[in-house]
């Protein structure tokens, strides 16, 4: 039996909205951990970009940020 951390994209409105939150809340946790380039990717996986690319600046990792900058348009 396979579980999931996070529950896959639903067009229930109620499902949205905690896939959203538990989202938030993972990103949060890997970035507290050190984990940037993972928080970044979670919180873009959330809809949150901005918080994204604020994560993956402190990373450093110059290519990545290049990356994601030019995937945003």
């Amino acid at each position: 039996m396979v579980t999931k951390l996070i529950p896959g994209a639903s067009d229930i409105p109620q499902k949205k909205q905690e896939r959203q939150d538990i989202l938030m809340r993972v990103a949060k946790l890997v970035k507290r951990q050190g984990q940037f380039k993972l928080g970044a990717k979670i919180y873009t996986m959330a809809n949150e970009k901005m918080k994204g690319i604020k994560c993956l600046l402190k990373s450093g990792d110059v290519k990545a940020i290049i990356g994601f900058a030019s995937n945003a348009r």
